[in-house]
């Protein structure tokens, strides 16, 4: 009693700041958190086991000191599969883009993308099939990779090309199916989205096909050309028959009306009269363009006109 050490601390302060330390160290390791988006699983060293359902972030909870906690992000991740094929890849891709052969063989390369999630109720049998975490990699992609060549083998490269909607249906059923079939998984995947990024040709075959397009638009114009010079040709015509015809009907009403005019003056003068005034008309139209006229007459009433040489 009074005893003390030789710092001047009684063991009993040393003991209970001991106990203290422990309690405290005890306490902080009770105590976890996830955060928002995630889930926890205690894994448990000494009973060997799981927690069956996990933590839902955000939250504390408690959990025996030793067990440890696996933190799972569950809402949306996802894998890109896009680039070059082969070794070549986009930097911001999970994985290159997939090769794929079209139903004539035609070597295609396929980019991708799957979202996900995943049901914070299954993530158990996950962690318990990967306790690596790694079922986006090894599972995940290899199934898309693997459907996205046995759905583009039953398309020609212009089906792929052309019905671009159809494949891209066919892939995120195909795809969606297969990752919940899959054993290992156990349907924790969820909210499955797969999106057709683009379709690759071959540059010979982009080639091929815009030379094809070029040819085709040059029949086209050829085409619209001729179509162009025969409606022009029969415009010209139509316009030409309209002419003539118009042309013939003015000659035709201007020869009516001096026909009228004529006999109208036959009537009014005679026809003595209408043929002087017929020979009149001529000299005037003949001395418009000559200088001289030499004027006979033969006893009659005939007027003789000559014209001289010069």
């Amino acid at each position: 009693m009074g005893y003390r050490d030789e710092i001047g601390i009684s063991k009993f302060t040393l003991t209970l700041a001991g106990v203290l330390a422990v309690i405290l160290l005890v306490g902080v390791l009770s105590f976890a958190s996830v955060g928002v988006g995630e889930a926890g699983l205690v894994v448990d060293p000494l009973s060997g086991t799981v927690s069956d359902r996990p933590a839902i972030g955000p939250k504390w909870f408690f959990k025996s000191p030793l067990a440890s906690v696996k933190k799972i992000r569950y809402t949306m991740a996802t894998l890109g599969m896009w680039g070059a094929s082969g070794n070549a890849s986009d930097p911001t891709a999970d994985f290159p883009g997939i090769q794929a052969f079209s139903a004539e063989g035609v070597d295609l390369d396929i980019d991708i993308s799957v979202r996900f999630s995943i049901d914070p109720n299954e993530l158990k049998i996950l962690y318990v099939n990967y306790p690596a975490l790694n079922w986006e990699k090894t599972t995940i992609a290899s199934i898309a990779r693997e459907t996205v060549r046995f759905v583009i083998k039953d398309y020609g490269w212009e089906d792929i090309r052309d019905q671009r909607e159809t494949v891209a249906y066919q892939l995120q059923q195909r795809i969606t199916e297969a990752i919940k079939k899959e054993p290992s998984l156990k349907g924790a995947i969820i909210n499955i989205e797969v999106d057709l990024r683009n379709v690759g040709l071959p540059q010979e075959l982009i080639n091929s096909v815009n030379a094809k397009v070029a040819a085709k638009e040059l029949m086209l114009k050829a085409e619209y050309d001729r179509l162009a010079t025969l409606t022009y040709a029969n415009a010209t015509a139509q316009a030409q028959i309209i002419d003539a015809k118009a042309d013939a009907l003015s000659r035709k009403l201007r020869a009516e009306g001096e026909a009228l005019a004529i006999e109208a003056l036959i009537d009014t003068v005679g026809e003595d009269g209408w043929k002087l005034f017929y020979q009149m008309q001529k000299l005037r139209e003949i001395s418009e363009n000559t200088d001289t006229l030499i004027l006979t007459m033969d006893g009659s009433d005939d007027l003789s006109i000559i014209l001289p040489t010069d």
